[in-house]
């Protein structure tokens, strides 16, 4: 796939104006342009040599560019960019499983000398790694860049034709800290749910916790209280959300490995199995000990946290 390189007109987003001055159009139509050339950056990298590393970068890359269509959709539905995003989570959705067995390379090789039984899995997965690197080169060489890109130069267009006066500059800023609320609001509905005897919960707050995160980086500018250290803290939570599913992953993997493993796997692999459920039970009593700790995070993102009384 021939990647169309696209030079956009050099724009510079305030750097930390009052909420009410910050130009929405030109924030979000920025920060698309801005995300979509980090997207085009790594599938140029993949395109030149692909490797584990380089698709992880363009996963997170996609996410960013997501989180941000999702933002922009919200004061600009225009169908070519919902199309955009659709085409964008199909690719990101045919990474999962090259994420999944990377996560378990690099856990195995930390436990092989530990426990030697575990060297043929890793020597496994990392023959699994090759094929799902092939495969992952060939499906980004799929990925309709150049429609893409139109949808995004139209979005930014769009901003721009519509948010043209105070007004609807004010009302464009309510829209979208409205959807950073509707996010939260997903997020905190599942940690109300949260519990440690199903870690199916805590992998549904990662994933809503993950968009409130990606969307709070995208609209920082309109929000004064959220500083750097807020955004490291929100990444030190999604990574202890994280560690529970990346346990869940490797033991269920080892489980699978040990059951084709025939004469003696039960005895040789029990110790295994005791640590493996020792670090996800600790994993989960992290997770449930520092669950609250998401509130603070919209505490410092909701209106009365920015303009004070005057807002009242």
């Amino acid at each position: 796939m021939a990647v169309r390189r696209h030079h956009y007109p050099r724009s510079h987003t305030p750097v930390s104006p009052p909420p009410r001055g910050v130009d929405i159009a030109l924030l979000l139509g920025t920060s698309l342009e801005d995300r979509w050339r980090r997207v085009m950056a790594e599938l140029r990298r993949n395109q030149r040599r692909c490797s584990e590393e380089s698709i992880h970068d363009l996963r997170v890359a996609m996410r960013r560019m997501m989180a941000t269509i999702d933002v922009v959709l919200m004061v600009v539905p225009l169908e070519g960019l919902r199309k955009a995003r659709r085409s964008l989570r199909k690719y990101l959705r045919s990474f999962n499983e090259l994420r999944d067995t990377h996560i378990q390379i690099l856990a195995v090789r930390g436990l092989t000398r530990r426990f030697p039984a575990l060297r043929p899995l890793r020597l496994d997965l990392l023959r699994r790694q090759r094929v799902l690197v092939g495969r992952a080169r060939r499906r980004i060489r799929e990925i309709p860049a150049p429609a893409i890109e139109q949808a995004v130069a139209a979005a930014s267009q769009a901003l721009q034709n519509r948010y043209t006066t105070p007004m609807l500059q004010s009302i464009g800023r309510t829209i979208v800290h409205g959807a950073l609320g509707a996010a939260f609001a997903t997020a905190v509905e599942r940690r109300v749910r949260l519990t440690a005897a199903d870690t199916t919960t805590i992998h549904r707050l990662r994933v809503a916790f993950k968009k409130c995160r990606y969307m709070t980086e995208v609209l920082q500018p309109l929000l004064p209280s959220v500083r750097r250290k807020v955004l490291k803290q929100m990444n030190v939570y999604q990574t202890r959300l994280g560690a529970v599913q990346d346990a869940v992953v490797l033991t269920a993997s080892v489980n699978r490995f040990a059951l084709r493993r025939r004469r003696g796997s039960s005895l040789t692999f029990m110790p295994v199995h005791l640590f493996l459920a020792e670090r996800q039970k600790q994993a989960i009593d992290d997770v449930m000990k520092s669950a609250d700790e998401l509130y603070p995070f919209w505490r410092s993102s909701e209106p009365s946290a920015q303009s004070g009384s005057s807002d009242r």
